[in-house]
């Protein structure tokens, strides 16, 4: 049963890395919330495979095939919101998109952003937390890409005069 997270990270990194990154980014983070949904699919899945060897082995009703079939179209559904759930920053701002909004994305300008603060992990920065006009905070994890890209990230910062701040967490 365990196993099934580690193949949730994988299949959903995998899949926001090749199809879901825009173009230009500075920053993409993957919800813990997304593996979850992942996780959750996968297991739908496995529950309908063994429905539906079950209703072959029976030779049961067609009510029976038929419930496995819609099954597994919701574990696709299910699949499918997993990958939607993520957020990035880029040159326009940051863009959000959540589970319960299927293709909404929330964006924010720069202009709407009052100032970012990194905290860091054993000195190293970990998440970004971003205090917006109407004192809304968003709170963003920080994976390896935005490492290589982090200087253009403060570079953006300075051209929109947003000041950064720094604590330990």
């Amino acid at each position: 049963m365990l196993s099934v997270i580690p193949i949730s990270i994988i299949c959903v990194n995998f899949i926001h890395k090749f199809y879901f990154h825009p173009q230009f980014f500075l920053a993409f983070s993957t919800y813990k919330l997304s593996y979850v949904i992942f996780s959750a699919g996968f297991f739908l899945l496995f529950a309908v495979a063994g429905l539906f060897l079950y209703s072959r082995e029976m030779n049961s009703s067609y009510w029976l095939t038929l419930t496995a079939v819609f099954l597994f179209g919701l574990s696709l559904f299910i699949f499918y919101l997993s990958f939607d759930v993520y957020s990035y920053l880029n040159e326009k701002g940051i863009h959000i998109n959540r589970a319960s909004t299927i293709k909404a994305v929330e964006s924010y300008q720069w202009e709407e952003v009052e100032s970012v603060t990194q905290l860091n992990k054993r000195g190293l920065p970990a998440q970004l937390e971003f205090t917006l006009e109407d004192d809304k905070k968003i709170l963003l994890n920080i994976h390896a890409d935005w490492y290589a890209k982090r200087r253009a990230f403060y570079e953006v910062l300075r051209e929109y005069e947003i000041p950064l701040d720094t604590m330990e967490n």
